[in-house]
């Protein structure tokens, strides 16, 4: 995509590219620029293409122009135009040293637009992550953030913070985290980097699937494309170690800071053994590098950079097969209710749609059976976990 910008005086001027190639269900994850794939000759003509667009409505202020790119033929074809500014402009700006909402009001209040084309350079390189709620199969997820810490490396642009509410009802995205550097391969270590820095507890977030997409061989060459993630990025989650739920017993019965260790043996959270190790052994300097929160059905622990959620007791799931209750898997609206009591159903059946931050998710039946009871409604906003109907077998 091509950010253009022009004033109310006829001038008008193309940013340079922007490369949103990495997404998902046709939501971006990571922007940057400049592309890794675009030519000097191929960024000028998209950019002119650009501009020609732009000029044909009279088009002032921000705007982007989006291409889709054939490698193959090296063609490109117009796709639209947002006539607004972009979730990933800080990009642009980072490369250019513009402040584009600054000059977004600038240009309303009548004030030219003072460089050419000609004054305009990319400089560096800057990497975009969105920083979003959802959980390891990429279904949003909502709830009181317990703790937000953000990275000290990097630009953050958020509206969160500690104890802040993730509804289910917007989109679900938190934050985006910017950084820049003189190289690509430069940006991409400070991101994993920012990222690595970034804790956020109390929801799920794509903050382990960022890294791992960011040390991908693929991405490092710029070899990535609008399927990839879908298509060639078969993502799981690292498991937590094995030791992560006594190190996180013991940050959390740790002294505070300044605080004496407690010479008491049996007041000692470690333990101890007469002529003997205590019972585990801890990596060296862990205390300095864990995070922990607390809440009644789970703890969430970040370490080295990654972060799970322990749970501390049995949580509601898509489907219990061994009850026959179809759960909620997050919170958010029922949409649509395609069974009533009573009625037959067959395995992998559609029995209800349920919405959350913008996306639809078919609630599908656990196997051949009756619908015993019906708790949804069209409208009924429920919680993650929710027994929505149950099913019996035969």
């Amino acid at each position: 995509e091509i950010q253009v910008f022009g004033d109310q005086h006829g001038h008008l001027v193309h940013l340079f590219e922007r490369e949103c190639s990495v997404q998902r269900r046709h939501q971006k994850i990571i922007e940057e620029s400049p592309s890794p794939l675009l030519t000097p000759e191929i960024r000028a003509a998209m950019g002119q293409a650009a501009l020609q667009a732009a000029r044909a409505v009279n088009y002032f202020s921000a705007g982007t122009v989006e291409f889709i790119f054939d490698p193959a033929s090296s063609a490109f074809h117009f796709l639209e135009m947002n006539t607004r500014l972009q979730v990933e402009h800080p990009v642009t700006e980072a490369v250019t040293g513009l402040d584009l909402v600054q000059w977004q009001i600038r240009v309303a209040a009548g004030e030219p637009f003072p460089y050419a084309q000609s004054e305009l350079r990319q400089q560096g390189h800057a990497i975009e992550c969105r920083l979003y709620a959802e959980d390891e199969n990429f279904l949003p997820s909502a709830g009181r953030l317990l703790k937000v810490i953000e990275p000290t490396n990097a630009r953050v642009d958020s509206g969160i913070e500690t104890g802040s509410e993730v509804s289910p009802f917007y989109d679900s995205m938190l934050a985006k985290i910017i950084v820049h550097a003189a190289t690509r391969p430069a940006a991409i270590e400070k991101m994993r980097a920012a990222l690595a820095q970034t804790v956020i507890h109390g929801v799920a977030t794509n903050l382990d699937f960022l890294q791992d997409l960011l040390a991908r061989p693929e991405f490092a060459r710029g070899e990535i494309h609008t399927g990839w993630v879908e298509t060639d990025f078969q993502w799981k989650p690292t498991p937590p170690p094995a030791e992560l739920g006594k190190m996180a017993a013991l940050a959390l019965s740790a002294p505070a800071a300044g605080e004496a260790a407690p010479a008491d043996p049996w007041q000692n959270p470690a333990g101890f053994r007469l002529g003997a190790p205590a019972g585990f052994s801890l990596p060296k300097n862990w205390r300095q590098t864990i995070v922990v929160s607390q809440e009644s059905e789970r703890s969430w622990v970040s370490w080295q950079g990654r972060s799970w959620a322990l749970e501390n007791k049995r949580s509601g799931t898509h489907s219990d097969a061994a009850n026959g209750e179809l759960r909620a898997p997050m919170p958010g609206a029922i949409r649509a209710v395609l069974i009533q009591p009573g009625e037959r159903i067959q395995k992998g059946q559609t029995l209800l749609i349920l919405e959350a931050m913008k996306m639809e998710l078919k609630l599908s039946a656990p196997f051949d059976g009756l619908v015993e009871s019906l708790s949804a409604t069209v409208g009924q906003s429920v919680e993650r976990g929710q027994t929505l109907a149950k099913i019996s077998a035969g």
